[in-house]
Formats: structure tokens, C-alpha cells, sequence
């Protein structure tokens, strides 16, 4: 990259377009598919399916990390943005074809000075992905990504590099966050009635299930059965996504990446794969949170307590993490508890998120 200032860009399907400079809803969410489809029908081998219709999605070659990489060696601020000072999120969605080609690109919101033809010209370079699949066959899938132009002020390097791994989207409010939920309620139920608060909630019926599934992929929030099965209205479902911003965050790899899940609630068999995040490979307890692991499933065998009381924790590398009373009996001298991790629980303090 040349003559160009250096700026950031997300590529997560999180909330981090709720924050943004605008109102509209989050691409990922926003593009949604109104109902369930039909898997199994052979018409619909050349439908175009949504992220939330399939088993697995569609992935670049080298994972998010190349990704993020492709799009900082790629993209080149443009001229009239930069002098203009002109910054935001510009968010597109495309096709992934059967066969890993990028088909349909389409720019659901642009910032204007050449931002929105930037980011499109650079994905009709992107090279083939895995595409994603259904009943174990090649689909189509539609995809959105946001991108961020942001410029980082005069005199920096003239070139593009990825956002910092722990860089992360603004927290919606609690207000915004239940605006959120009972708008995204009221669009895909197509319920007659105004939606509030207090509507039932039962994940057994298909689209609360769905509209669970969806909040959970949108804010990398993994839930616990019991979690599921605990939210009898939407207020409840909302408060728990607005919460869930601020718990802890487990890591697959050492330094925070590259793929992570938050967790709020205790979990007696922590099966690593079942909650999507592998192994541990480093973990981040939010300010006042209390967070113990057990060697042993139901909160039995030795224990290792991480106590955020007064500041934030964050360990880098959970498999040589050692606490500081190592010789203490509720600590296991040597143990690897990126590995030997099987229950969680995690203590949260009265008033829970503090300053919220």
C-alpha cells in the first residue's frame, strides 16, 4: 500500500453496527431470512441460502485472521475520503457460489467518496472460499461483511494494517439493546400485535429459537441450555444479551485470538467443542467478575479461581498460567487449564454490569 493514511477495519458478525454513526440495524441481523428453509428439498439446490439456514458457512482460505489481512494489503483509502476526513462503516454482502466463487456483491450502506467502490472492487479480487453447506453438500450463501474506514490522524505510516485483535465494538445500551430485540421480533414473526417487553418468549416455538440462534451468532454470546430454556418473556431475553456484552470472553489461541465466546452463566460440563471455542487458549474476566474452572465436570476436583475484583484480568496464555499461590490446595501446581478445564462458574456482583 502506498501513499495511503492507515486505518482500521472490522469484519465480525457482531453489534458493532448497532453503534455506529446511524440507527439502521446490523447488516447481519437486517438480512436475516424470514422463515426456515427447506434443506432437504432437491428444489432448493440453486437457492441462495442465509447464514442462518445452514449447518456450516462459508469461509476465506486461512480463516477471519487472512481475511483481515487480505482486505489491510488490498484496500486503498480513497483519495476524496481521506482529504475530506470522511469515515464509517461501509457494509456489503455477496454470494458465495458452490464453488467458493464471490458472485452478487451488493452495498447495503456506503459513506460516499468512493468508500462503498473501494471495498467492492477489493472483494471482487477475493480469491475462492470454502463454500458453505447444507446436508453435507456445497450451498450458496449470502454473506454481509462491514468494513471500517477510519483514519488515524496525520503522520502515521502510510499504509493499511488489521485492527488489534482486542479491539471490540462499542456496548449497546440496555435501552438500545431492547429496542433491538423487539424490533428484530416484530419483523421476522409477522406478529399483528405490538411486540413489548413482556411478550412470551418460549424457545421451543421455531422463530424464538431462531431469533436466539441469531442474537447469539450477531453477539459471539454462547448460551447454556439452561440459558435457553430460562426466558419466559423478550425482556428477559434482552436483559441477558445486554449483559452479556460485558462477560467473559474464552479464547481458542494464546494473545486473545483468533476466535472467542462469551459466557456469562455457570456451566457444570464445560464441553469445550460443544461451546464452540475448542480449548482456552487465553481468557479475558471483566472488572468485578469472578470466574473459577474445575478439573472436573460439576464443579468437583482442584480449582482455579480468577478474581477480577479490582481491575480487569486478562491472561495471554492460559496453558502456562500459574496463580500466585501455587502451592495453595484449591490450586493444581502444573496443571495445563487451557486443557483440563471441564466446569465453569462464573460469580457476578450485585449490580451487575457496573455503570451500565
Amino acid at each position: 500500500m502506498k501513499n495511503n493514511p492507515i486505518f482500521f477495519f472490522l469484519c465480525c458478525l457482531t453489534l458493532n453496527a448497532l453503534c455506529a454513526q446511524n440507527d439502521t440495524l446490523p447488516p447481519t441481523l437486517e438480512e436475516a431470512p424470514h422463515e426456515l428453509s427447506d434443506l432437504k428439498s432437491p428444489a432448493t439446490s440453486d437457492k441462495t441460502f442465509e447464514m442462518f439456514d445452514i449447518e456450516k458457512a462459508p469461509s476465506f482460505p486461512g480463516g477471519e485472521p487472512a481475511l483481515m489481512q487480505f482486505l489491510a494489503e488490498q484496500i486503498q483509502y480513497p483519495a476524496l475520503a481521506r482529504e475530506n476526513a470522511i469515515q464509517g462503516t461501509v457494509a456489503l454482502s455477496f454470494v458465495v457460489d458452490k464453488d467458493g466463487s464471490i458472485t452478487d456483491i451488493r452495498i447495503l450502506k456506503d459513506i460516499g467518496a468512493g468508500c462503498g467502490k473501494e471495498a467492492m472492487r477489493v472483494l471482487q479480487s477475493m480469491p475462492k472460499w470454502t463454500p458453505g453447506e447444507a446436508n453435507g453438500q456445497p450451498v450458496k450463501v449470502r454473506y454481509t461483511l462491514p468494513i471500517r474506514f477510519k483514519l488515524e490522524g496525520h503522520g502515521t505510516p502510510t499504509k493499511a494494517i488489521p485492527p488489534s485483535p482486542t479491539e471490540e465494538a462499542k456496548p449497546a445500551s440496555r435501552e438500545q439493546m431492547t429496542t433491538l430485540i423487539l424490533n428484530l421480533t416484530q419483523k421476522y414473526s409477522g406478529s399483528t400485535t405490538q411486540i413489548e417487553a413482556s411478550s412470551p418468549f418460549d424457545v421451543k416455538n421455531v422463530p424464538d429459537a431462531k431469533l436466539l440462534n441469531m442474537l447469539e451468532m450477531a453477539m459471539n454470546v454462547n448460551l447454556s441450555e439452561t440459558d435457553r430454556s430460562g426466558f419466559h418473556n423478550l425482556g428477559e431475553v434482552s436483559d441477558y444479551f445486554f449483559k452479556a456484552q460485558f462477560a467473559p470472553q474464552f479464547y481458542t489461541g494464546q494473545e486473545f485470538k483468533p476466535k472467542s465466546a462469551k459466557i456469562l452463566t455457570n456451566r457444570a460440563d464445560f464441553d469445550l467443542n460443544g461451546d464452540g471455542i475448542g480449548k482456552i487458549g487465553s481468557l479475558k474476566v471483566p472488572q468485578g467478575i469472578r470466574l473459577v474452572l474445575y478439573s472436573k465436570k460439576n464443579f468437583k476436583g482442584k480449582k482455579l479461581e480468577l478474581n477480577a475484583a479490582d481491575g480487569p484480568l486478562e491472561i495471554p496464555d492460559l496453558s502456562a498460567y500459574q496463580p500466585e499461590r501455587s502451592n495453595s490446595k484449591d490450586s493444581l501446581k502444573g496443571v495445563n487449564w487451557s486443557l483440563n478445564t471441564k466446569s465453569v462458574k462464573v460469580f457476578l456482583p450485585k449490580g451487575f454490569p457496573n455503570g451500565q
